[in-house]
């Protein structure tokens, strides 16, 4: 097993990161027989010079795409976007490749500081931006590959790596300063030293990842793990050397000092199956960092119950494993019997006690508790220890029923007008406009006028009879 840096102080001279890498991770990797480098490659059919980039381009397979070879500067360029399409030659290329060392910086401040990179890109060459002065990358949607040292040397505080991407190759993000990073969900193989040398300070390692190479993870201030059901392989130091780094000031952009304290790694979760591979965990002592979390001074690996070795073959186990201390956990589902939003299962250590959720509630019935059995006759009490997977069942009773309201009456407890209540000449809720009252007041106009005119006979004065003759 090759030997790493365990001095208490470290520091990293990126002038010369290029031929350090190739040759000082090379032959680590190598030694570990985990690493096998192929030679550049830039011969093409044709080339093409646009906007200060070099192309390579088949004329015989336009739809294989174009290479980005190199960039030209043009009087200390720091902004760039590479286009999706480009016209060489009277016919159109999709950008899909960016070749080894096309954007190599020199780590001497300044580089490119931002990089724009279209969505037809699906390969990133070896040392493709490393050496520069990029904070932020968008990596584009369709890549699928991430070559070694593609963005080594950068100061790349975050990192989200597309749901395309299978492999991430050796140093691919070493040494950026990094805090936060997404993996994605397809990703299967992660090289050495890929994430080494950054800040982050936890972790969730997909259910696709398969494999995790030497020290992929190392110098970072990780406190806790969580690494999913479908790995395999993690090999030695993967996770070594987790510590709370005092980071320097940047006197020079790149030199950066800093002193180990103390180590921050205490919880590893494992979600599946135990890996087959695995390093058995350093003592800490005259150098052996060697274990796949280094050695096992903090830290305690969880692991589901279902895969002890009680249970399965190859399992993982109590209270050691491969040299770090373990504890199982118990899984706790919460069966709701069709009512109400669905609970998280809740992972609890054997031994423990589980945490009563938040009562459940759905609309027409009331909630009467957990019980442990289907037949809902037993209480459970969340007080009492766990010792396998568990599920527990909600208990409801169904509301009365409510009578629902008319349109002649309001439901109790609420106050409102009816259709009747409504003004004569606004709208009732019949959305037709109430004519009952005009009606009635034409009629009474009538019937009064009426009423004056008989008034006025039986009142006026009586007529003068005329003497007969």
């Amino acid at each position: 097993m090759p030997e790493l840096d365990t001095r208490s102080a470290h520091t990293i001279d990126a002038r010369r990161f290029a031929r350090r890498l190739s040759l000082l991770g090379g032959a680590i990797l190598v030694a570990a027989g985990s690493l096998t480098l192929a030679a550049p490659a830039h011969a093409a059919p044709l080339t093409h010079d646009i906007d200060g980039l070099t192309y390579s381009v088949d004329s015989a397979n336009p739809a294989a795409g174009a290479t980005v070879l190199s960039f030209t500067d043009s009087n200390g360029q720091t902004a760039l976007a590479i286009p999706a399409l480009i016209e060489a030659g009277g016919q159109a290329y999709p950008v899909t490749t960016i070749a080894e060392e096309a954007f190599l910086g020199s780590g001497d401040g300044a580089g490119l500081a931002d990089v724009t990179l279209p969505d037809s890109i699906t390969t990133i060459g070896a040392l493709a931006f490393a050496g520069n002065d990029l904070t932020t990358i968008t990596l584009p949607s369709q890549l699928t590959s991430i070559g070694n040292d593609a963005f080594a040397n950068n100061y790349l505080q975050s990192v989200v790596i597309p749901d395309r991407v299978i492999s991430i190759d050796n140093y691919a993000f070493y040494q950026n300063g990094m805090a936060s990073l997404d993996l994605g969900r397809s990703v299967t193989t992660i090289g050495g030293l890929a994430f080494a040398g950054n800040q982050l300070t936890s972790l969730d390692v997909p259910d696709s990842v398969v494999s995790i190479d030497m020290a992929a993870f190392a110098f970072n201030e990780l406190q806790d793990v969580t690494i999913g059901t479908a790995i395999q392989s993690i090999a030695g130091s993967a996770f070594t050397q987790n510590f709370a780094w005092d980071w320097e000031p940047f006197t020079d952009p790149w030199l950066i000092d800093f002193t180990a304290q103390n180590s921050t790694l205490t919880n590893v979760t494992f979600t599946g199956a135990a890996p087959a591979d695995m390093v058995f965990a350093g003592t800490g002592v005259n150098g052996d960092f060697d274990g796949s979390f280094g050695p096992a001074f903090n830290v305690t690996v969880s692991y589901p119950l279902a895969f002890g070795d009680a249970q399965a073959a190859g399992g993982y186990t109590s209270p050691t494993w491969f040299g770090y201390p373990t504890q199982a956990l118990a899984t706790m589902t919460f069966e709701l019997n069709g009512h109400g939003d669905p609970i998280a299962a809740q992972s609890v250590i054997v031994g423990g006690a589980a945490s009563a959720p938040a009562a459940p509630s759905a609309l027409g019935w009331t909630f009467t508790g957990w019980f442990a059995d289907e037949a809902l006759t037993t209480p459970f009490e969340f007080t009492g220890a766990i010792d396998s997977d568990t599920i527990v069942y909600a208990g409801w009773t169904k509301n009365a029923d409510v009578p629902p309201a008319t349109d002649d009456e309001t439901t109790p407890g609420q106050s409102g007008p009816s259709a009747h209540d409504v003004p004569p000449t606004q709208l009732a809720r019949t959305g037709v406009l109430d004519q009952t009252g005009l009606i009635g007041a034409s009629l009474t106009m009538l019937l009064i006028g009426a009423g004056l005119i008989v008034v006025r006979r039986h009142t006026g004065k009586p007529r003068q009879s005329v003497p007969s003759a």
